[in-house]
């Protein structure tokens, strides 16, 4: 009889070391799981981070651009035409986006919205020559109506828009 007590005790004994191995078998291969989940939702948000600022430095450059001559017609300060005409000649910061864009892998239909703001910067690129042709040509009034006027506006909104509608695109992929 006390055999079989211990025996019992030894099968009870047995089967709980059994049922506590697989829940801890099961704890770490939940836990393995949870932090998987927990660093791809990490990256991804970090993506989405990436794109976000991109975006907003895409925007600061056309700003940038748009400030510059728009300062320059006015002033007639050297040191804005030579900033636009580096950020345009060398700096090429929104050719260096759109590279950036492609390497981050951002799908054709979003990376489309950023091509067109730099198609619509491009746009007002030429308007911006040829305010810096008045201008060399001393004819300011005439580089500053170009900058100023409502179709510069309206390009200068458009490439707004096009950013505007990449930043929202990214925000549904979230």
């Amino acid at each position: 009889m006390h055999n079989k007590k211990t025996l019992k005790q030894s099968t009870i004994a047995f089967a709980s070391g059994g049922i506590i191995l697989f829940l801890s078998v099961m704890l770490t291969v939940f836990s393995l799981k949870v932090v998987k989940y927990y660093n791809k939702a990490a990256f991804t948000r970090e993506r989405q981070l990436e794109l976000i600022r991109l975006g907003n430095d895409l925007a600061d450059a056309s700003e940038f651009l748009t400030n510059e001559i728009r300062e320059y017609v006015q002033t007639g300060d050297r040191t804005n035409y030579d900033n636009y005409l580096k950020e345009v000649n060398e700096v090429k910061t929104m050719e260096n986006i759109i590279n950036k864009l492609k390497e981050l892998g951002v799908p054709e239909d979003e990376l489309e919205y950023a091509k067109q703001a730099v198609r619509s910067s491009e746009a007002l690129t030429e308007i911006e020559k040829k305010a810096m042709e008045a201008m060399t040509n001393k004819d300011y009034d005439k580089a500053r109506e170009l900058v100023f006027n409502d179709e510069y506006e309206e390009k200068a909104q458009s490439v707004k828009n096009a950013i505007n509608s990449f930043l929202r695109k990214d925000e549904w992929q979230a």
